[in-house]
């Protein structure tokens, strides 16, 4: 079962493949991985709450997937009740 990301994971997950395809596009190379790390917390600090909303919706949806999946996997199942 997969943990539920913060709204900070779902934009740099974003971040990470829009730099990619811009580098792709211009023939350059990937910046290292801890580059990547300080350009992503420097661009979602510069973000307005309301450029931060999508984010914050797709992190609920992810929050709630994981409750539910919490939920059903620790609802305990008839043969357990029988036994």
């Amino acid at each position: 079962m997969k943990r539920a990301s913060s709204a900070y994971i779902h934009f740099t997950t974003d971040f990470r493949k829009k730099l990619k395809e811009k580098c792709e596009k211009k023939g350059d190379p990937l910046p290292k991985a801890n580059e990547v790390a300080k350009m992503a917390g420097e661009a979602w600090k510069s973000l307005s709450d309301e450029d931060k909303t999508p984010y914050n919706i797709k992190a609920q949806e992810d929050k709630d997937r994981y409750m539910r999946e919490v939920r059903r996997n620790s609802a305990p199942n008839e043969a357990e009740m029988w036994s």
